[in-house]
């Protein structure tokens, strides 16, 4: 584990440990401090939580909790603020609960109570009241009391439940960190780091922004994550807080059975119960017990369901609930059934049943206090099966005339989702916006408000603001379960604007240890092994391809095969691995022609091809490049719109020695560019492409029209490069190159050394770019017969070889070339010896016979025979060798003449001969 994965996993451990802690006392605890212009009372200790808020007068309101512990209670009492003026906590011993008398300080002060999740608890925040945006109070209308007959049900006790009441699932009211300073002991919950309090090592500042970096990202593929959807269901919140169902003791066998059912309900024994149910109803088929049984039979069902998770409980279940509803239709519990059954449809996303469902119940309890909640359920069920002006019209309903304030101000935070789904996302934008300026109050309990608003400027293009609103997110949010999608798109973000590589693989190890679980977690975990494929090694290879094929066939989120792939293919791309990459592309979109976006594969399949390409010239190997561009000319290269790959089919044709081709793709070449010079597309072009510069294709005219011996023509072309800095040096070398060897071939051989002796004393590159210049200046000092000049041209390119920067063609040539200024200088000796180093060195790489011959040749012609046989000795003596045979021939005639000179020696007639025939 390196040191940043330590730190994140390290945090990530202290997180799990204060939740812990946080969740192990299950006593109720209470509390209440100031928090800005606030004040917060949170209740903690419960998992599940039974509570009302009841307006009690004008200045007073009664919370209704479950028991609460001493030290809370003195707490609470103790409790004197400028909103509060007074806490009395009341025991109520029959069911265990505690009653809150909350007195205001001031007539205007309003109240908003919800619950969270993570961790679970009660919170009722109180303010000062806006009274411009108040609503018009709405008087709750009495409920007729309902008159149940004695024969149907002896005794039914139905306390009012509070049956509006539901964790707000991701709604929590996070504080920020300056508050978190002033209030003592006040938790902190999340994604929090102690040395990072303000979340800057995710913000981007104007100075780091690339242009550069933005283009680029639009050739890569970015996963839709799911819209942060507020809860809506109240189903379990309904379940869980079921009626007291007290039965009347009677002494008859049908009471005594009823009463044996509700000990069994509520010892939680449910197998024992269904028996004794089905024996029950079918023994007492018309019971006046079997409306209150049959809420039990149904409640059991469902926990059955959540324990085991099979279907038929839940389908069991639900029938008995609305059968009840059916048959009772007078009864008290038919409202609470109604929705029952309705939020059931809205989380099996049965949307048609889902509306009938809430539909019938608005229009039997139009003064229901539930009605701006199913109302809120139908929207959901419209915007499931994109009825998109039904729910927005529904939302707008709710706004206007809301039961209550806090669901018309939902209301207005929701209507962005409307337009969020239909990925109208300026509409969208507009609307979270509008929500936040003009309830601000409420910005740190809905959370769909930054996030999907994060979300629609990213799909925008806004992503500066989008990644503020991402980073807002995780501040108001820090445990929400969307902080996978978040922090993996601050990642993506951080890329785009052209952050440091460092923080921007940060993030995404952020996002996968703080998120695991979570979607978009196993996103940044793909981004991450994508980027590091380049340095790994074989079997680490293997093991990520093999995590990310795991990855894409478990996730559910969309087009996870196809992001998978591209980002494989990107990996082994880093690696060099062009033609692996290439084969991957091409074989993922032929076997899904019809599911793949081809715009992605495409410009990456292009991109491999040109690659492969620029490697071979790279490499100078223009006839394998030619290869490439036959094998894809009719497939991926057809109508491909790429200046480069035009550009480089004409540096093939140039290696491969095909000047007339070259040149005509280099003018193509120049054309193109010469139209889009200066603009926007150019911009593009240049990161997308291995675009070269107008003055790079002037040099390579050059020298395509240098070759083809049109030395005007080339030196035209040397006149058209305007700015010297848009060559590399290598090219700025062959450019002064080439003007020399112009001005030798018109006759201006002075002039061409000047050339190359202004560069040698001007240049202040890299030293072994110079090598190909020393030896050109060496090759016209020879031939001016400046011998002297030559050979310390030649010791300037030996002093590069010994630093082992020097190609081996230059090196070659070089020592070809000292040894004939070697000879010209009269050092024979020494010209043998430097053609022997050149033999030693490259005999075995490069045909060398003439070098051999011509080393023999130089001791053959100093008398040295014995020398020139030893050097000849290793002349290939194949048959037809030219340099072989014409060597033998000269031993021959040595030898022939050495013995002859002994045999006239013998005759002493020829003694005044023999040193006068062969002076």
């Amino acid at each position: 584990m390196t040191k940043v994965e330590y730190r994140y996993f390290s945090v990530l451990l202290a997180v799990m440990l204060l939740f812990f802690v946080s969740s192990v006392d299950g006593a109720t605890k209470g509390m209440v401090m100031r928090i800005g212009d606030a004040t917060h009372l949170e209740f903690s200790g419960n998992e599940k939580w039974n509570y009302q808020v009841h307006r009690v007068s004008k200045n007073k309101i009664k919370v209704s909790v479950p028991s609460l512990e001493p030290e809370s209670i003195s707490k609470l009492s103790a409790w004197k603020g400028d909103l509060i003026s007074d806490i009395q906590v009341l025991e109520k011993k029959i069911d265990k609960m505690h009653d809150l008398i909350i007195t205001f300080a001031k007539s205007d002060v309003d109240s908003f109570d919800y619950l969270t999740d993570e961790p679970s608890r009660l919170i009722v925040d109180f303010f000062k009241e806006n009274k411009k945006q108040a609503p018009k109070i709405v008087k709750k209308k009495a409920k007729k009391k309902v008159k149940v007959s004695r024969r149907k049900i002896k005794k039914m006790i139905v306390p009012t439940m509070p049956i509006n009441r539901a964790p707000a699932g991701s709604e929590m009211l996070v504080v920020d960190s300056s508050e978190d300073k002033k209030v003592e002991g006040f938790p902190k919950r999340g994604v929090f780091d102690g040395g990072d309090p303000d979340y800057n090592r995710f913000k981007v500042s104007k100075d780091e922004i690339r242009e550069e970096a933005i283009i680029a990202s639009r050739q890569n593929i970015y996963i839709h994550f799911p819209m942060l959807k507020m809860n809506t269901s109240q189903l379990m919140p309904l379940i869980e807080t079921p009626p007291m169902y007290k039965i009347k003791v009677q002494d008859t066998k049908e009471n005594k059975e009823a009463r044996f059912l509700q000990t069994l309900y509520k010892n939680k024994r449910y197998a024992g119960f269904l028996k004794t149910y089905a024996y029950f109803t079918q023994t007492y088929p018309k019971s006046v017990y079997t409306e209150l049984i049959s809420n039990m039979a149904a409640e059991v069902y469902f926990k059955l369901w959540q324990r085991d998770g099979e279907k038929q409980f839940l389908n069991n279940s639900m029938t008995l609930y609305s059968m009840l509803v059916d048959k009772y239709p007078k009864s008290i519990l038919k409202e609470r059934n109604q929705l029952i059954v309705a939020y059931s449809m809205l989380d099996q996303r049965n949307s048609i049943e889902t509306i009938r469902r809430f539909e019938q119940f608005l229009k039997e309890f139009p003064n229901s206090e539930s009605r701006d909640q199913a109302k809120e359920a139908l929207a959901e069920a419209y915007l499931n099966i994109n009825k998109f002006k039904e729910a927005f019209d529904t939302y707008l309903e709710i706004e206007k005339n809301g039961f209550m304030k806090k669901y018309s101000v939902k209301a207005i935070y929701r209507k962005g989702d409307v337009r969020f789904r239909q990925r109208k996302y300026k509409e969208a934008l507009d609307l979270y916006k509008k929500a936040l300026n003009d309830h601000p109050r409420y910005h740190k309990i809905f959370p769909n408000a930054y996030y999907n608003m994060a979300e629609s400027q990213f799909w925008l293009g806004q992503f500066r603001e989008s990644l503020n609103n991402y980073i807002n997110f995780l501040k108001y949010f820090p445990s929400h379960s969307y902080g996978g999608y978040a922090m993996t798109r601050i990642g993506e973000l951080q890329e785009i604007l052209g952050a440091d590589r460092r923080r921007v693989m940060a993030a995404f190890l952020e996002s996968y240890f703080r998120f695991r679980v979570n979607p978009g977690s196993k996103v940044a975990r793909v981004r991450l092994l994508s980027q590091r494929m380049k340095s790994m090694k074989k079997t680490e290879l293997v093991r990520a391809l093999e995590e990310i094929e795991d990855t894409a066939k478990t996730s559910t989120l969309s087009r996870m095969s196809e992001f998978t792939n591209l980002m494989v293919a990107d990996g082994l791309h880093r690696r060099k691995e062009f033609l692996r990459a290439l084969n991957m592309l091409t074989s993922f979109y032929q076997k899904h022609p019809t599911e793949t976006n081809i715009v992605p594969f495409r410009n990456r399949i292009l991109k491999n091809i040109t690659d492969i390409i620029k490697q071979n010239l790279d490499n100078k190997d223009g006839v394998a490049s030619l290869k490439v561009f036959d094998e894809y000319s009719n497939t991926w290269l057809r109508n491909a719109n790429r200046i480069d790959t035009v550009y480089f089919l004409g540096r093939s044709y140039e290696l491969s020695g095909v000047y007339q081709e070259a040149e005509r793709f280099y003018l193509q070449a120049l054309n193109s560019l010469n139209k889009i010079k200066g603009t926007q597309e150019e911009k593009e072009r240049r990161v997308n492409e291995h675009l070269p510069s107008l003055e790079s294709i002037h040099l390579r005219l050059a020298a395509v029209n240098l070759n083809k011996r049109q030395f005007r023509e080339s030196y035209g072309y040397l006149r058209g490069i305007n700015d010297l800095r848009k060559l590399n040096p290598k090219e700025q070398v062959e450019r002064v190159e080439i003007e020399a060897l112009v001005a030798e071939e018109r006759g201006h051989s002075d002039l061409a050394k000047k050339y190359l002796v202004d560069l040698t004393k001007t240049w202040k590159g890299q030293d072994h770019l110079l090598a190909s210049t020393y030896l050109k200046l060496a090759k016209l000092q020879a031939k001016s017969n400046e011998n002297t000049k030559a050979m310390k041209s030649i010791e300037k390119i030996e002093s590069i070889y010994k630093n082992k920067k020097l190609n081996q063609d230059i090196r070659s040539a070089s020592l070809l070339l000292k040894g004939e200024v070697l000879m010209n200088q009269g050092k024979s000796i020494s010209a043998v010896e430097t053609y022997m180093s050149l033999l030693d060195e490259f005999e075995a790489k490069k045909p060398l016979e003439s070098v051999r011959y011509k080393a023999g040749k130089i001791l053959f012609d100093q008398g040295d025979i014995k020398g020139a046989e030893k050097i000849w000795s290793k002349l290939n003596s194949a048959p037809g060798s030219m340099y072989s045979s014409i060597a033998n021939e000269k031993l021959k005639d040595a030898k022939w003449e050495d013995d002859y000179k002994k045999y006239i020696k013998r005759i002493p007639a020829a003694a005044n001969l023999k040193d006068r025939s062969y002076q």
